[in-house]
């Protein structure tokens, strides 16, 4: 294509997007630049961008033309005509005779919009080039405009105009390609730039090719100037000795993209020397935390009359310029070199903390342990205690675990025997009492079974093959037996009888599995029973092999019994929580709906939408024996102000429309809050809804059909959710191990429930990124090095300020390092993996040495093993070690995307609370799945079923596509600027060479999601010609069929999951490609996909920076487990200060003793029971014990015999300490113990062995309770850490007041 400077009607250079008006001559000349075919054509800046969020990408339209699938469902507004535009209307007009270009009305005025030039070589470089003047050499061209300016001595000052200037660096890898100036000096290769241009004084021009540059002086530094202004020069090597300058211009067409961001540094670069003198004329530190605010605010001060200074100004978003300084910090840092000074420079923090990375010094363990070697490998040894050393000590990576005893000598987990530990679980299987005999099995006699009563331990045969178990024998193991605990008794006519039980699992029938449980004597209660399972799944009475003694809620070191139980596990959600005595008696046909008059919902309104809606409950009542819910709906505001399309998807609009529906259409909880229009929205309500956030500035104003600002003193009948700025309660002190960048500690944080108090990482640019970005650095302690010399510091009694004592920390978070176990790892056996997965060790041991409240591991799903390798399984083992310390634990698998994240990222959450803690529940979805996920069970268990699956219940929300996440980003075209003056990390992260370059621009831009193979070897709509074919390997994996390397992502998918290197040519990843431009993505762009802040930092260059985005957890995944840590440790997310309120409008006072309710405020009080068989209580007495109230037993029992499952009502209240007399006389207790019945009758219930009907907070979904409030709640750290000596408990008054664990009960 030829190239111009000017037309020739207008005699004069054209500017970026300047619209010429349309006459013959001009559309003569734009017939004869434009190319014939669409394979030629240049690339074009699009019109400029909706407000975000912007729909996905239309297929331009010349593209529709030619791939029809392509062409859009509606026709876009006006457009802008283009070259492009004009291209395919000409064909359009070829094609259709009857429409002529000449029968175009003559006044019509049509305009063209010059597109941005994509040059990277300047077009002096290429061949055929004609200069705007003869070509002269330096030399001769300063000597003859010298003699023009007169000048007489070698010593004065003399500066020349430099216009139509491109400059650009000559290196192998990037032959003549233009780059921006700011760079020069600053990066490795970039130090030889040259210029071609035009060197001019008072109208003699002279025009230079291939001028070498020596320096770049910047002139108006200052507070009396506003800008620098034009007040840049370049001298070249040739004048490197005198004072010769060349004072810049205008550029060239082609470098104008390269010198814009230019000369926006070099003002930015002067008033970050200018307020670092007035800093330090202050007597002020010049640091990096100070640009994040002060900075912005000194800027306005000073320079807020300027004109030129808000020109500059406004090209930046936001007041925090620190991303703006890290990316330009080697620029800023050569020119506080020349402004203030070697000396001065040096001693600014700013440059340790932003570019020498020298802030934190590093830390070791002395003396150094000797390195463990294999070949030519060696890497140092992993510290663990000497009870993780026992338990992991048989694995592959055993080899690299070192002990080290703890120095205080106790407060640790005892060792168990290396015998107990290593052998095969066996039980006697002999029988003490005389019985039947069936092949090796001894039975008990009937004499002996006709005396088991309810509560008591039996155990039974493993089911056969013959059977449809899904239970396979475990391997090498001589004892199958299953052990139930009896809750049912039924007798035939013939007298037989049979037991329905609970089931008690082994660790090996639990996600433990097969590898190293230290106690072999205990077992897990479950809530798997035989109740509803039918007659078949009963225990009968000549299978019961022997009856055992159990020592309820005991402990290893308990005695007196044949196991201890201290945990309930679960089954359907894989969960160990602790042992409560309402787990020890099935509760079934009772289910609690859980919500409350005010409570925010989800609901699905009709079955066949594919979202939920926000709605409050109104009412809650009958028509005869059906139940249903009055809603206030609550509308996306999006949807129905035509002036807020852009609002967020979580912005809801206060409305008083109603609808009704019935209770199984409510999905699950959902949070809202209330905020003024003028208010900013606070985090983590500002995430767009991720853990079910919604908030509300506006109320339909029906009257007048439209929508009104909410008053503050507007009446709000819904249950507000927490004010995230006025928390009341104390945050957990946490310890961010692995910590990266800092994504899982900072989205911990932002739910409110922890602190993160310490930090630790072996990497200088992870350690100083998650200082930059903390929001109280003088409060976190960072421990810059390896966790195995943190945790031999603190074992070794080595306490310091970034080494915490026992008991300072109550929560651990971690991302141990994946390449152990990602499926991208191709050799897991070597010891560099092996060092890798022994960081899960070291997790476990940081466990059994601090003992925290709470500890959450994130690792990839492929740590989770299937059926293969099962006695390698890190993951099984690590549950061996945190449950047999006796922690609650529960496995998630955390779909980023599904939480907000426009990005297909997978990983599993292992979630672990200390006894007598609540165990925080997986979180909720709040997107819908992307198109491309899939059905999904991560491991396998011994009963063949996966340790956790995908849920695809409706959500609130769509997906995040990868074009909407990045809808207000600009377009780079090919990022060969290198820099972006409103989202400085809108970068390439690493060399984007010419070989690279040409094979990203021969795959097609439409259809969406074209790669090399689609484009080649299966063919497409543009197959690539040989030329083409030419550019890629000739053979390899990167070229076989199944290769995904040099794809384009699709604007409507989400971005794949971001590794630790960006490489578009990778077969295994795929979609590296932009889906409109031809490069890679961005940081900007991966920072998107992981959830970064957009004012947050990152440091280091751009492949570090992409290696910390690579490396982080999910920011909006961490956001949703922080929100359910919140609500674990504080009892829930609603407003604490109205929850007082709300409660005493109920109607049941305290000063009441008895007092008749109506039906509508029962179901209320109760959070509506629904029961199997639906029975209207009357006259329902409310008697009081203490400030709790409940049914009478009586009024329960004088109900009727058909209401056979009616759940006791309780009104909470918080902070009341029951005593054990309270306690005792609100229990409930049935006296039946044995029920004869025909076979197909149902049986009466019978009491449990401890005295507790009640349901438990576990297992009806409700996470908090009177007595955890009060023990998390606990300050001191030394009784905690004997919460292992658990005693057990004679009644419930004794559990709720004494706590199963002592140490951990304080008062409120």
């Amino acid at each position: 294509m030829t190239l111009v400077d000017s037309w020739p009607s207008t005699g004069r250079e054209l500017e970026f997007g300047e619209l010429i008006q349309h006459d013959e001559t001009e559309a003569a000349i734009l017939n004869r630049l434009l190319p014939t075919t669409l394979e030629f054509l240049p690339l074009i800046q699009d019109p400029p961008p909706a407000p975000p969020p912007a729909p996905s990408p239309e297929p331009p339209k010349e593209c529709s033309q030619l791939l029809p699938e392509c062409a859009p469902s509606h026709l876009a507004s006006p457009q802008p005509i283009t070259p492009g535009n004009v291209l395919s209307e000409a064909t359009a007009a070829a094609e259709t005779p009857d429409l002529l270009p000449d029968q175009t009305p003559s006044n019509q005025e049509l305009s063209v919009q010059i597109p941005v030039s994509t040059l990277i070589t300047p077009r002096s470089q290429y061949d055929g080039f004609i200069p705007p003047l003869p070509v002269t050499k330096e030399r001769v061209a300063v000597e003859a405009l010298k003699e023009a300016h007169g000048s007489v001595t070698e010593k004065e000052f003399i500066e020349f105009d430099l216009d139509q200037f491109s400059f650009y660096v000559v290196s192998a890898p990037y032959p003549l390609e233009m780059r921006s100036l700011q760079y020069m000096d600053t990066r490795k290769g970039y130090d030889r730039y040259y210029f071609d241009g035009v060197l001019s004084y008072r109208g003699q021009k002279y025009y230079v090719q291939r001028v070498e540059v020596a320096e770049l002086p910047i002139g108006n530094y200052g507070v009396e100037h506003p800008s620098v202004e034009g007040e840049i020069w370049v001298r070249s090597v040739l004048n490197s000795k005198k004072e010769i300058y060349y004072r810049l211009g205008k550029p060239t067409v082609e470098y104008k993209r390269f010198y814009k961001p230019f000369v926006w540094a070099v003002d930015l670069g002067k008033h970050s020397v200018d307020y670092a003198a007035w800093l330090l004329g202050k007597g002020q530190e010049v640091r990096l935390e100070v640009f994040k605010q002060s900075f912005s605010e000194w800027l306005g001060k000073t320079h807020g009359k300027s004109a030129v200074f808000w020109t500059w100004r406004r090209q930046y978003p936001g007041n925090d310029f620190r991303t703006a300084v890290v990316n330009n910090i080697r620029f800023i840092w050569k020119e506080m070199n020349g402004i203030h000074g070697p000396k001065k420079a040096e001693s600014m923090r700013l440059f340790r903390q932003a570019m020498d990375l020298e802030e934190y010094k590093q830390n070791k363990a002395a003396p150094a342990l000797p390195m463990i070697e294999e070949g030519d490998e060696m890497v140092a040894p992993t510290i663990v205690t000497p009870y993780i050393k026992q338990l992991f000590g048989e694995m592959v990576f055993g080899k690299v675990l070192h002990a080290v005893e703890s120095s205080d000598g106790g407060l640790r987990t005892p060792v168990p025997a290396l015998d107990a530990v290593l052998s095969t679980p066996q039980l006697e299987m002999e029988s003490k009492i005389p019985g039947r005999r069936r092949g090796v099995l001894h039975f008990l006699p009937l004499e002996v079974t006709d005396r088991i009563q309810v509560g008591d331990t039996i155990s039974t045969p493993h089911d056969d093959e013959t059977t449809d178990t899904k239970w396979r024998k475990t391997e090498n193991a001589t004892d199958h037996r299953w052990f139930g605990l009896v809750q049912k008794i039924h007798t035939a006519k013939d007298g037989t009888r049979s037991f329905d039980v609970i089931w008690l699992y082994r660790p090996a029938e639990t996600p433990c599995c097969l590898m190293r449980y230290p106690w072999q004597n205990e077992l897990f209660l479950s809530d798997h029973c035989t109740c509803e399972e039918g007659r078949d799944r009963r225990v009968k009475e000549h299978e019961v092999l022997e009856v055992h003694k159990v020592n309820w809620f005991g402990t290893p070191e308990s005695s007196g019994g044949d196991f201890f139980v201290r945990q309930t596990y679960i089954v359907e959600h894989r969960r160990w929580v602790s042992l409560q005595e309402s787990h020890i008696r099935c509760s079934h046909g009772t289910e609690k709906l859980g919500s409350k008059t005010g409570d925010t919902v989800l609901v699905r309104l009709n079955s066949s939408d594919s979202f939920t809606e926000p709605c409050e409950i109104v009412k809650v009542f009958k028509q005869g024996k059906t139940i249903f819910v009055r809603l206030r709906r609550l509308f996306r505001r999006e949807k129905i102000d035509s002036s807020a399309r852009a609002a967020p998807a979580n912005e809801l609009v206060y409305t008083d429309k109603f609808v009704v529906t019935k209770p199984d259409k409510i999905i699950g909880r959902c949070h809202i809050r209330v905020f003024q229009v003028d208010t900013p929205i606070p985090s983590p309500y500002n995430r767009k809804g991720t853990g079910n956030l919604f908030y509300i500035t506006h109320r339909m104003d029906e009257a007048h059909e439209q929508l009104v600002p909410l008053e503050h003193d507007f009446p709000i009948t819904l249950r507000q959710s927490f004010d995230p700025q006025g928390q009341e309660f104390r945050r957990l002190r946490g310890m961010d191990l692995f910590c990266g960048s800092g994504n899982l500690g900072r989205g911990l944080e932002d739910g409110g429930a922890v602190e993160m108090l310490w930090a630790s990482d072996i990497c200088r640019q992870a350690i100083h990124t998650y200082m930059a970005n903390s929001p109280n650095p003088d409060l976190t302690r960072p421990f810059f090095g390896s966790v195995d010399d943190l945790l031999r510091l603190a074992l070794e009694g080595k306490f310091s300020g970034n080494v915490p004592r026992p008991g300072d920390v109550e929560l651990i978070s971690a991302g141990s390092p994946c390449p152990g176990f990602s499926l991208l790892t191709n050799d897991k056996k070597n010891l560099k993996q092996a060092k890798n997965q022994s960081m899960v060790a070291s997790f476990a041991a940081f466990i059994d040495f601090y003992r925290p409240k709470y500890a959450i591991l994130e690792n990839v799903a492929a740590i989770v093993q299937a059926r293969h390798n099962r006695t390698q399984d890190t993951l099984s083992q690590l549950f061996c070690a945190v449950v047999g310390l006796g922690y609650q634990a529960q496995l998630v698998l955390g779909d980023a995307w599904t939480h907000g994240a426009p990005q297909s990222r997978n990983r599993v959450f292992l979630l672990i609370a200390a006894p007598g803690s609540c165990l925080p529940e997986a979180p909720p979805s709040s997107h819908s799945h992307h198109p491309a996920a899939k059905t999904r069970g991560v491991g396998e268990l011994c009963n063949g079923e996966a340790y956790v699956r995908r849920s695809f219940d409706p959500t609130p929300l769509k997906y995040v596509s990868s074009s909407e996440a990045t809808a207000d980003l600009p377009a780079i075209i090919d990022g060969m600027v290198d820099a972006c003056i409103s989202y400085p990390d809108h970068r390439l992260s690493f060399g984007y060479t010419h070989p690279i370059r040409a094979q990203a621009a021969t795959i097609p831009i439409f259809p969406y999601g074209m790669n090399f193979v689609k484009t080649y070897l299966k063919g497409g709509d543009r197959p690539l010609t040989k030329s083409d074919r030419d550019l890629f390997p000739a053979e390899g994996l990167r070229v076989a069929l199944t290769a995904q390397g040099w794809s384009r992502l699709s604007p409507k998918e989400v971005f794949p999951t971001i590794t630790t290197q960006s490489k578009p040519t990778d077969a295994r990843t795929g979609g590296a490609l932009h889906w409109q431009e031809n490069r890679p993505f961005t940081v900007m762009e991966g920072r998107r996909a992981q959830g970064f802040l957009d004012e947050e930092v990152l440091l280091g260059t751009g492949s570090e920076k992409w290696r910390l985005v690579g490396n982080s957890v999910s920011r909006h995944m961490a956001l949703a487990l922080g929100l359910k840590l919140r609500e674990a440790w504080v009892g829930g997310l609603e407003d604490n200060s109205r929850r007082g309120t709300r409660e005493s409008t109920r109607g049941v006072s305290e000063g009441v003793s008895e007092h008749r309710v109506k039906r509508e405020e029962w179901e209320e009080i109760a959070g509506l029971v629904i029961t199997d068989v639906v029975t209207e209580v009357e006259n329902v007495m409310v008697n009081g014990h203490g400030k709790r109230r409940r049914l009478s037993e009586d009024v329960i029992m004088s109900a009727g015999e058909n209401c056979t499952k009616i759940q006791r009502i309780e009104t909470r209240v918080e902070d009341v300490v029951m005593t054990g007399a309270t306690a005792e006389a609100i229990s409930v207790t049935s006296s039946t113990s044995e029920v004869r019945s025909e076979p197909d009758r149902a049986p009466q219930s019978s009491p449990s062995p401890i005295t507790s009907p009640e349901k438990s907070p576990e297992r009806s979904g409700q996470q908090s309770c009177e007595f955890c409030i009060r023990t998390r709640r606990s300050d001191s750290f030394e009784e905690a850490l004997h919460w292992n000596s658990i005693t057990q408990a004679p009644s419930y008054a004794a559990l709720e007041v004494g706590g199963i664990f002592s140490s951990l009960v304080h008062s409120a």
